[in-house]
């Protein structure tokens, strides 16, 4: 696009469907360390409010059209992902809230705080599961120092702020970091004007901070934790070939 965003397209007319996704460098590696949790929040957060519109008019305007809105966010990536018809004025509207949606998101505050405090307590029933336990341990060992080997815990999402949700937006959903991928039944110069429309007011974004290479492992490390589950979780590996490596196909 003309801001910089790469678009793949593939034209399928079979069905009057337009699955949609804009994937953005804006995963949970970026998250400072006293706020991990920032980038799943920040995602999570993006349909709960626009200038006008409240998170039930945000739902009730997608519903409204038949077209479905979701979105997450993992350790390198997040995306915002849109399944509408191709029928007007249906695609129409679907468009128009998800431009604004990525566009101008609020982020209203009392909102935020009650979607921390269900994060919280959702963390705190996880963090007594043994398959969470082992997960969190083996990441720990497997990435030490790492973003990639933090985890969210109830501290570091209630630390977040409205604040650093605005920055890490501001800086992350840019359009020169995303990546729009289409698959329906419209003409190319139709998905064209799409990706141009939702990218076109997104914030310009920054550079994002250089990371620390993953670091190979010089020796093993066997961990075992004493749990009261009946069933043993055992996980095994190592850190794997990079992307970007020539023999990594």
């Amino acid at each position: 696009t003309a801001s910089g965003a790469r678009v793949y397209f593939v034209h399928a007319p079979s069905i009057p469907m337009l699955d949609l996704s804009i994937t953005f460098d804006a995963g949970g590696r970026y998250s400072p360390p006293d706020r991990v949790g920032l980038a799943s929040v920040t995602n999570a957060m993006l349909a709960k409010g626009v200038p006008g519109s409240d998170e039930a008019a945000i739902a009730e305007r997608f519903a409204s059209v038949g077209a479905q809105r979701s979105g997450g966010a993992g350790d390198d990536r997040a995306t915002v992902s849109l399944r509408s018809l191709v029928s007007e004025p249906e695609l129409d509207t679907a468009l128009s809230m998800l431009e604004r949606l990525l566009a101008e998101p609020t982020f209203p505050a009392e909102v935020l705080a009650r979607e921390k405090e269900r994060l919280v307590q959702s963390l705190r029933e996880a963090q007594t599961k043994p398959e969470t336990i082992a997960g969190q341990t083996f990441e720990a060992l497997t990435y030490p120092g790492h973003p990639y080997g933090r985890y969210a815990t109830p501290e570091t999402v209630s630390a977040i702020t409205r604040d650093d949700l605005v920055a890490f937006h501001r800086a992350h959903y840019a359009a020169s970091r995303a990546v729009v991928a289409m698959i329906g039944a419209i003409p190319r110069a139709q998905a064209e004007r799409i990706a141009e429309r939702l990218t076109a007011r997104l914030p310009a974004g920054s550079l994002p901070p250089r990371l620390p290479e993953v670091a190979r492992l010089t020796q093993g490390v066997e961990r075992r934790i004493e749990h009261q589950a009946q069933q043993s979780h055992i996980l095994i590996g190592a850190p794997a070939i990079a992307w970007g490596d020539p023999d990594q196909f």
